[in-house]
Order: C-alpha cells, then sequence, then structure tokens
C-alpha cells in the first residue's frame, strides 16, 4: 500500500489544484494558535518539549490506525495525510510567476517572487538552490519518512518543518501578504519603496536592504530564510537532528541521477559532516551533480532553475522505483 498511496497522491498532486487551507502549514498554524492562547509555546525550552509538540498527533494517528485494525481505513489515513503534508501549492504558484517574469526578462520582478518563496536576499543566483531545499522539504523528505516509519513519521516530520517555519519567521513575517503584492508587475511598481521603474532599473538595487526588507515573504511560503536556519534554537536543534539521514538519502539520490563521480566527492564527506545545515548540503550535492552552463541573466533565471528542478523530479522518480523494488521483495509492505 506503501507505493500505491504515494503514486495516488503525487498523481493527485500533479493534476488537481489544493486549496492552501488544506495543506500542513495552515493546520499547523491553527495547532500553533491553539497552543499559544494556552501559554503553552512560552514554556518550551527543551528538544523534548519541542518533539512532544510533534509526537503527539503522531502517536494518536499511529492509535487510531492500530485500534480500527482495517485495511481500508489505513488506506484512507495513508491518503488523507500524504494529500495534506505532500507538496506546495503556494510555493508552486510563486514559481510559475517567477518563471513567466523570468521569461518578460523582468529580472526585479523575479528577485521579489524568488523571496515569496524562501530567497531570502532575492539573489537570483541561488534560486535553483532554494528550489532544491523547498522539494527536499515537501516531496523527498516526506516520501523517505513515510517509507520509514509511515503514517505517524509523515504526521511528525511535517509538523516539525512547519513549526520550525511559525517558530523563528511568525515574529517578522506574519504582517506581510507576498503573495497578494507581487501578483503583477504593476502592484509591485506601485509598492510605496518602489514608486518608478527608474528605481529598480538594477539588479543591485533590488538586492538593496532597504527594499528586500519590505518584501519579507508571507510565512504560507513554507520556507526557511538562512538566517533563521543558524539560530540556536531547540526546533532548529531538533530540526538539524531528524533531518540528517533523509538529508543523505536524498543526496544518494542526486548522485545516482546525476553526474555520479562528482557528486559522489561531495556526498561521501557529508556522513562525518555534523555541522553542516541541511540546505548548505543538498546545495552543494545538486551543484556538484549538475552541469549548469549560463551566458546570460535571462538564462541564469531560467536555465538554472529549470535544471535544478529537473534534477530533483529525477531523484524523486527514483526514490519511487526504490521503493518499487522494495515493495516486491517484501521490505516495505
Amino acid at each position: 500500500m506503501t507505493l500505491i498511496s504515494l503514486l495516488i497522491v503525487m498523481a493527485l498532486e500533479r493534476v488537481t489544484s489544493k486549496n492552501p487551507a488544506w495543506h500542513v502549514h495552515a493546520l499547523v498554524g491553527k495547532y500553533h494558535a491553539w497552543l499559544d492562547d494556552r501559554r503553552n509555546i512560552a514554556s518550551q525550552q527543551s528538544i523534548l518539549s519541542v518533539a512532544l509538540i510533534a509526537l503527539i498527533p503522531a502517536l494518536l494517528a499511529y492509535l487510531f490506525i492500530l485500534l480500527s485494525n482495517n485495511l481500508i481505513i489505513t488506506f484512507g489515513m495513508q491518503l488523507l495525510v500524504l494529500w495534506v503534508c505532500l507538496g506546495c501549492p503556494i510555493t508552486r504558484k510563486s514559481y510559475k510567476r517567477y518563471l513567466q517574469s523570468a521569461n518578460k526578462k523582468d529580472f526585479e520582478a523575479c528577485a521579489l517572487h524568488s523571496i515569496s518563496f524562501g530567497n531570502s536576499s532575492g539573489d537570483l543566483n541561488k534560486v535553483g538552490e532554494q528550489l532544491v531545499y523547498i522539494n527536499y522539504r515537501q516531496y523527498a523528505a516526506i516520501v523517505i519518512w513515510f517509507v520509514l516509519l509511515g503514517v505517524p513519521g509523515v504526521i511528525f516530520y511535517s509538523i516539525l518543518k512547519e513549526w520550525q517555519i511559525y517558530s523563528n519567521a511568525l515574529p517578522t513575517c506574519g504582517k506581510v501578504d507576498s503573495h497578494e503584492q507581487i501578483k503583477s508587475h504593476e502592484q509591485i511598481k506601485s509598492h510605496e519603496q518602489i514608486k518608478s521603474h527608474e528605481q529598480i532599473k538594477s539588479h543591485e538595487q533590488i538586492k538593496s536592504h532597504e527594499q528586500i526588507k519590505s518584501f519579507q515573504p508571507d510565512i504560507d511560503t513554507n520556507e526557511l530564510s538562512d538566517d533563521l536556519h543558524h539560530q540556536n534554537t531547540p526546533i532548529n536543534r531538533l530540526m538539524h537532528i531528524i533531518d540528517w539521514l533523509p538529508v543523505r538519502i536524498t543526496g544518494l539520490g542526486f548522485l545516482v541521477v546525476g553526474h555520479f563521480s562528482r557528486a559522489t566527492a561531495v556526498w561521501l564527506p557529508i556522513w562525518f559532516d555534523t555541522d553542516s545545515q541541511a540546505k548548505t548540503m543538498l546545495n552543494k550535492m545538486s551543484v556538484a551533480a549538475e552541469d549548469v552552463d549560463v551566458n546570460d541573466q535571462t538564462q541564469e533565471c531560467i536555465e538554472r532553475p529549470c535544471t535544478m528542478v529537473r534534477l530533483v523530479k529525477r531523484n524523486i522518480i527514483f526514490m519511487l522505483v526504490v521503493v518499487s523494488v522494495l515493495t516486491m521483495v517484501g521490505a516495505v509492505a
């Protein structure tokens, strides 16, 4: 059922438009607000207390499946949890807008759209790597935890990754709706920080701190900026531990579906690297696994991100092939 559940949900996720209200990010937001109203969040001072926040819903789901002892209910539970936790409709829309702006050579809008999916600096050179990290959090890691621990594993990981966003980013990002602000280039130019096209002629102006600050992404973007990753908080330390194995499994996929010898030279040392963040290691492996030859800024905005997206798509297909083989030999139910 593991393979069938993954194939069904991924197929539906590709051909249908998921309501953001049914994504785990929105549900964890309600969970976060519910606990915040009861003053339980302020008291969390340890990794254990943060882990319990995600562990309780996961255990409840496990007990429900165990007590029901029904194949149809279990299958339905798998489909529901995967549908809620897999993918990110908001990021997909932002990426489509980014590509539309890139095709129009509107690099200023590209920078602003990239901010909405976690590229905090607006640097167009980092868009490809940011997309690799988004795919890892929204697809690869979910698949890995589903195969390893089933529904409880998906719930546990999904709550923690979304909790990390709310805990770190909510105080600074809660008042900004970036997706509404950058629906069109006309809205971007009408913003009080960018009153005329002459003010944003150069890419260097777009990356200036004053302009970027006014376009901090809304919390619904589901991604963290680089500076938030390095904050020494209980949730960040816990996620560093939780991501240890999935990052290395994802890296293995990169070297299989990408440039094997070059990616292997990067992948092997990360097994002994306990300090680097998950995003940093994924970036190194993805760059090593793919060759991106660009000649101008337009190609930089389109070719590099598209190349990285093709890499992660091949990696997901590789994971599904591995799951199918494990299913045939009886290692996965």
